[in-house]
């Protein structure tokens, strides 16, 4: 599926499955992902300020350039991502919150 620039922000997709989806650039601003599935999914380029994405699987997602300022990132899976340190300290996480 592809979302490509698409301005879903505030939408409700908890518990979604959006794996292998193409969101890079998308405006994901305040949408609630929580829960959902985003493996392999491109999110690149994505704002994803204030976006929850708590106990959010996101193995193997492209995050490159993703704006996570505000994010709420607890108890997601980070891990296999190409998250910076930068974008990591700029969103909300917890000791539940997988990184590297």
């Amino acid at each position: 599926m592809t979302l490509t620039a698409t301005g879903i922000s505030a939408a409700a997709l908890h518990k979604a499955n959006l794996r292998n989806t193409d969101l890079h650039g998308a405006d994901l601003r305040n949408t609630n992902l929580s829960g959902a599935n985003l493996r392999n999914t491109d999110l690149s380029g994505a704002i994803l300020s204030g976006t929850y994405l708590r106990d959010t699987y996101l193995g193997d997602a492209l995050l490159y350039g993703a704006y996570l300022l505000g994010a709420d990132l607890s108890g997601a899976d980070l891990r296999d991502t190409d998250l910076t340190k930068q974008q990591v300290n700029s969103a909300v996480t917890d000791s539940s919150t997988r990184l590297w």
